[in-house]
């Protein structure tokens, strides 16, 4: 808060001790009030520290001191503690409901910590207490901007960036409605006007991180290296703690071959003998990827002997000895360390250290059990809630994932790891609106690291938003220009696009890296422009001059059969895979592959001799198993194929492939509680598995009618709302139906039913919502429409849809 803020403050306060006086207030109140200008002058004198101490004895005295409390909230998100703040904020609107610049402090906190939902109810707040004033509108005007973006309106985003450019000059250094403008422009791709705003607006706000990090993005757009590199250096200077920022300006050194500027940058931000513990493990990672380990370790032993923090270093040489492999010497070292240090913060980070080396060798109960310990020592410990979340996301508890990730963002709200953890528990929970905003916050927060834009691009190219992911990964190779993992999502980002000219010059840039993988990843973009421009045989001419190439490489060869397969050229495909196996004819993998030309071809007899003699040779092959399962399904033998499944389970115990199959069967033959158990082993190995989920979700909530099974199903299956596919619509609308969530269930089945209209099931379901929702007309029709659609399906669902019918009618 400025001087001029704390004289204002103070002639307020002057006032109302007068009014006090008048009024005989007790003696705690005036001595609240001599603490309070107490606390005013020291404030004018800039001895923050003394202040605070005065204006905590004023809330002793005088809770209710409104002047105090807003004095102390202010300053302290002057001082960048966000979360400190916003409590004291709270707390004077539920002592002055009517304190407009409270509830428009803590939205104004909330926008930064992408807390939506609570910047909608302030500014509803704001709306019942008739609230006017340009700060205000500017809190409207952002949620009108979000959804404007979220709808992709541009229309009506640009409309409400105008209403902002004419709120600018009441409000020149309102942060959020700065933020408007200046992404609106670059939206739409006005990087000069948008490079004015910003340098204008730091001008005003030096130290908005926000707009730094838009600066240094547009700056990339406009193509001007030496500016994002003094952006990047004066990021540095404003922010010292952020070790991103350094590993943003190495990012750029190394992707233009400048390795040694790179290096020489980090050890320069080294003082001999003075302790930074940052710094000196940004030197050593960065040796570790381009020098190799051995140079991490013997800078990281230096470090030991230099003595700033032998501790931590010692902690930081064992970690790389484990990722040498070095398993348990390292993690001997790292529990030698812990013996006898003393509690505190760095203990405690040491601790999370070993855990992360418990749960890599498979040692989960010890992991969880040093995070456990942490976490009694230090609730707020960021680390060590980031590792306890992913264990909660994992078993389906993202909500309180998402509570333990929030208490860590309150301590670092730039915490990378924290942020992409946070996108996959929304994702986890459905709530897909809410991942994409975290991930972008990772993105940003990153620098625009590759990892973190990657993760982002994918993202918006699954909801098919190819524009903005066009933007993410550009904006990721301006500071990586040759990076080969985002380089192929951009390749093959617009070959999805159709955009040949640009799909190929990405193809170009991978070849002229000249390296193998490079060369393997632009012969992939090559392979899929010829196939979506159904470029058939240029393709395989393609994949035949790549197999001579290569000296005829299996992979290569593969392509080739596929492509010959996919345009229905079999006898193509028989001549390819017959002159591979003269050359070699007892080659498993070739006879395999014979085995599937002969399916292609419709000789089925052919293939199952072929799959039953490799798996006599070798019972192992379990993807083998998996296609004899098909052929003799395909020709109608299901009792053979299921003894097909039990012998490759026999050989081949643990084969996901073979358990799904074994599951499907037990489906087929009304075995619910087998199909269930298999499931739950499946999902156990692999939550993240949307198949899993769906179909453990949809059985628990279909077969067994208990209360625990039905929360167990929707804590699997609240990944799937709001999703575009058929069956997992289903599942999760008719658990809402089952938990009496009649308008979300509607929601989602209604679009099931449509994608689904031969499952009778599905359109069942869709039925019992519209009568539970009491639309009898809409209910007797989709009733009728089930029985037409089951025929003479004996399940008990369809009895009671004949039921319904009849009492439909009868009424």
């Amino acid at each position: 808060m400025n001087f001029k803020s704390v004289r204002r403050l103070r002639n307020a306060a002057i006032l109302l001790c007068a009014t006090v006086t008048l009024a005989a207030c007790d003696s705690a109140e005036d001595r609240a009030e001599e603490h309070f200008q107490n606390a005013l002058e020291l404030m004018e004198q800039g001895d923050v520290e003394r202040a605070y101490v005065e204006l905590r004895n004023v809330f002793k005295l005088n809770g209710k001191h409104r002047e105090a409390r807003t004095l102390y909230a202010d300053h302290l998100r002057e001082i960048d503690d966000p979360v400190e703040a916003i409590s004291h904020y709270r707390l004077l609107v539920e002592q002055y409901p009517d304190d407009i610049s409270s509830h428009v402090a803590i939205a104004e906190i909330a926008i930064n910590f992408n807390e939506w939902v609570l910047v909608e109810d302030k500014v509803a707040e704001l709306d019942d207490l008739g609230a006017t004033g340009p700060e205000v509108d500017a809190l409207r005007l952002v949620l009108k901007y979000r959804a404007a973006v979220q709808a992709q309106d541009a229309d009506a985003r640009r409309a409400v960036a105008e209403e902002a450019a004419a709120l600018k000059a009441e409000i020149p250094d309102n942060e959020v409605n700065r933020a408007i403008i200046i992404d609106n422009l670059l939206l739409d791709g006005e990087n000069e006007a948008a490079l004015v705003e910003i340098n204008e607006a730091l001008a005003l706000i030096p130290t908005n991180r926000q707009f730094h990090q838009l600066r240094l993005q547009a700056l990339g757009r406009a193509g001007d290296r030496d500016g994002m590199e003094q952006a990047l250096l004066q990021m540095i200077e404003q922010f010292p703690d952020e070790a991103s920022l350094s590993t943003a300006l190495v990012r750029l050194y190394s992707s233009e071959g400048q390795t040694q500027k790179a290096e020489d940058f980090l050890r320069g931000r080294i003082v001999h003998d003075v302790a930074n513990d940052e710094n000196r493990t940004a030197l050593v990672l960065y040796l570790a990827a381009t020098k190799g380990s051995d140079a991490a370790l013997k800078q990281a032993e230096s470090f030991v002997e230099e003595g700033t923090n032998d501790d931590y270093f010692r902690t930081l040489t064992a970690t790389i000895k484990f990722e040498n492999g070095q398993t348990d010497e390292a993690i001997a070292e790292v529990e030698n360390v812990l013996t006898g240090a003393e509690d505190g913060e760095q203990t405690n980070r040491i601790k999370v250290a070993l855990a992360e080396m418990l749960l890599k060798t498979g040692n989960e109960v010890g992991a969880r059990s040093q995070i456990e310990g942490v976490l009694e020592n230090d609730p707020t410990m960021v680390d060590a809630l980031r590792m306890r979340a992913e264990w909660l996301i994992r078993s389906d508890r993202a909500d309180q994932a998402i509570l333990d990730l929030r208490t860590a963002l309150d301590q670092d709200p730039d915490n990378v790891p924290v942020l992409s953890l946070m996108a996959q528990a929304h994702l986890r929970n459905g709530d897909r609106d809410l991942a994409a905003e975290t991930l972008s916050l990772a993105t940003a927060a990153s620098n625009n690291a590759p990892a973190e834009s990657l993760a982002q691009a994918r993202h918006l190219i699954a909801n098919s938003r190819f524009i903005p992911a066009e933007t993410v990964l550009i904006d990721s190779l301006r500071l990586a220009p040759n990076h080969p993992e985002l380089l192929a999502e951009l390749g093959m980002l617009y070959v999805r696009m159709e955009d040949w000219p640009r799909a190929e010059q990405v193809e170009n840039t991978l070849r002229d890296l000249d390296t193998p993988g490079s060369k393997a990843t632009a012969d992939q973009i090559r392979l899929a422009i010829l196939r979506v421009r159904q470029q058939g045989d240029a393709a395989i001419a393609f994949l035949e001059g790549l197999a001579e190439e290569q000296g005829g490489q299996l992979g290569t060869s593969v392509e080739i059969l596929r492509s010959h397969i996919a345009q229905g050229n079999t006898d193509a495909a028989r001549e390819h895979v017959d002159d591979l196996l003269s050359q070699a004819p007892n080659d498993p993998t070739l006879r395999y592959l014979s085995a599937a030309v002969d399916v292609a071809g419709g000789d089925f007899s052919a293939a199952e001799t072929t799959y039953r003699d490799l798996l006599a040779e070798n019972p192992g092959f379990d993807r083998a198993w998996m296609e004899l399962v098909r052929i003799l399904n395909m020709t109608g033998r299901s009792e053979e194929a299921e003894q097909a499944v039990a012998d490759g389970l026999t050989a081949v115990p643990g084969s996901p492939q073979l358990l799904w199959a074994q599951a499907t069967i037990h489906e087929r033959n009304r075995e619910f509680d087998a199909a269930i158990d298999i499931y739950e082993t499946l999902y156990e190995r692999n939550t993240g598995s949307v198949l899993v989920a769906n179909n453990l979700a949809s059985l628990l909530s279909t077969v067994r009618q208990d209360d625990e099974s039905l929360e167990r199903a929707y804590r699997i299956a609240r990944r799937l709302r709001e999703t575009d596919l058929p069956p997992y619509q289903d599942t999760y609308g008719w658990i809402a139906y089952r938990r009496g969530e009649f308008d979300d269930a509607l929601r989602h089945l209604e679009p099931a039913a449509k994608g689904l209209p031969e499952d009778p099931l599905v359109q069942y379901h869709l039925a019992l919502t519209y009568m539970a929702l009491e639309q009898n007309a809409k209910a007797l029709e989709q009733f009728q429409k089930t029985l037409d659609v089951a025929r003479d399906d004996p399940r008990p669902a369809f009895d009671d849809a004949r039921e319904k019918v009849k009492m439909l009618q009868s009424q």
